[in-house]
């Protein structure tokens, strides 16, 4: 099974792939559906797919990434410079609307490079995911400014998580 570059980066992954694109995945790289639901925003809405009735509504809370052949003109994809630095990993959760900062070093999320101010395409620099497309600068450089300043937006955050996840109630 072939699945085209061509196909995945002309969307938002995270929240635009069809049932069918959601199977050539799971085959392609050897694994369940669910596991590649898992990976995907609608995993963490308690969506199957877009298909699923329930996800249009859940669409507000994504942060916009604004594809244009390939190319992303929103800051939809924002990030911790400390996690990035730590892991080289974007998180799903990074991309909700009410999550703009990190519990873990207390931070606020970045939305763009620190240098040229770019929006993040980590699909474009396939080697080093966490440098610049554009620029080259890595993502994880941190000035230390805002250390400790984000615990308001936190505790905001971490109730709307909780909602989220069904464990509390957002009032």
């Amino acid at each position: 099974v072939t699945f085209p570059e061509n196909v995945i980066w002309t969307r938002d992954i995270d929240s635009s792939l069809s049932d069918q694109a959601l199977s050539l995945i799971a085959h392609y790289y050897g694994l369940t559906i669910d596991d590649v639901v898992a990976m995907t925003l609608f995993g963490f809405m308690g969506c199957a797919s877009s298909s699923d009735p329930q996800w249009p509504a859940c669409q507000r809370w994504i942060n916009v990434i604004g594809i244009y052949h390939r190319l992303r003109l929103r800051f939809g994809l924002q990030f911790c410079p400390l996690c990035l630095k730590d892991e080289p990993v974007f998180q799903r959760a990074w991309r909700l609307s009410f999550v703009f900062a990190c519990p873990k070093h207390g931070i606020f999320l970045r939305d763009c490079c620190p240098s040229c101010e770019m929006p993040v395409m980590p699909h474009r620099c396939k080697h080093e995911p966490t440098r610049c497309w554009q620029c080259g600068t890595v993502l994880h450089s941190f000035d230390g400014k805002d250390k400790g300043s984000a615990d308001t937006a936190l505790a905001v955050q971490y109730r709307m998580l909780r909602c989220l996840d069904g464990h509390g109630y957002c009032l």
